[in-house]
């Protein structure tokens, strides 16, 4: 874990991995600005949710460790049937390359009237260097958003990815979450791994990774102060996001507005990244 100041003044809170947020998140006791929620089984986090339709996607806070530690089977199997409007697309960017060899499709005659042996013109396939591209989604979402808002914007997201990757580009992933004071950044993805749907379902489509996942990170965070003990879910701004960004790297906010899953299919890639800056 790395604990840094962010441009905005957040604390910045980056994870290497899933496993390492889950391991702070069930180790690190309750903030003492929390105990007393705590004590009286008040810790949002942990609140248990009606069988239909849970505001969090869970009916316990330990249904959804497990979803995240283990994956999300249903989650992953409807997303991977909702991608496959994606275009298929080559994963690589090819190029032929010539070059002179003792067998192939045409002869040098220069170098077979000297008896040269390596007189032949021979061709291959090699893979172009790809771009690697950074992207960092937002996953907070306000109190009013449904979770199958959730779900359906976060398949976007995944078409982004998997349309990105299919045309050659590398893509770092990261998941923001923050509702001020402190952002938890966690790299999902890094550019050599390949687009693993049922390792990333859960923390990028299911509600319960904000609702609470990143509200128990607030329970423990030890400088988060009592005012936000009536406060977990407020949303900041898309700019306030940026600021924790690199300069190049792309913001996915938890909303793409005027982005339709049709619209993500039809456009070119140099299209899609001028949209996304």
């Amino acid at each position: 874990m790395k604990d840094t100041v962010a441009k905005n003044g957040w604390h910045l809170v980056e994870f290497n991995s899933i496993s390492e947020f889950l391991e702070y998140i069930e180790k690190t006791p309750t903030n003492n600005a929390f105990s007393g929620f705590e004590k009286r089984n008040y810790l949002a986090s942990k609140r248990l949710e009606r069988k239909s339709s849970p505001w969090s996607g869970t009916q316990t806070y330990e249904g959804a460790f497990d979803l995240l530690r283990s994956g999300w089977t249903v989650g992953a199997n409807n997303l991977e049937i909702k991608l496959k409007k994606v275009s298929k697309i080559s994963g690589t960017d090819m190029r032929v390359k010539n070059f002179v060899d003792v067998c192939g499709y045409q002869a040098i005659v220069p170098l077979y009237l000297q008896g040269c042996p390596i007189n032949m013109m021979n061709k291959r396939m090699v893979a172009t260097k790809q771009k690697v591209i950074t992207i960092n989604r937002v996953v907070s979402c306000s109190s009013s958003v449904r979770s199958e808002t959730l779900e359906n914007e976060n398949v976007k997201c995944f078409q982004i990815i998997r349309k990105l990757e299919q045309s050659g580009y590398r893509v770092n992933l990261n998941l923001l979450m923050s509702s001020g004071h402190a952002c938890v950044k966690i790299k999902l993805k890094s550019a050599g791994e390949k687009l693993n749907i049922s390792k990333l379902a859960f923390p990028l489509v299911h509600p319960a990774m904000f609702r609470r996942m990143f509200f128990r990170f607030i329970e423990t965070y030890p400088t988060y102060p009592g005012s936000y003990t009536f406060g977990y879910g407020k949303i900041p701004n898309e700019k306030e996001f940026r600021k924790v960004c690199g300069e190049k790297e792309i913001l996915l906010p938890t909303l793409l507005k005027g982005k339709t899953e049709e619209e993500i299919v039809k456009l070119s890639v140099e299209e899609l990244l001028e949209k996304l800056k």
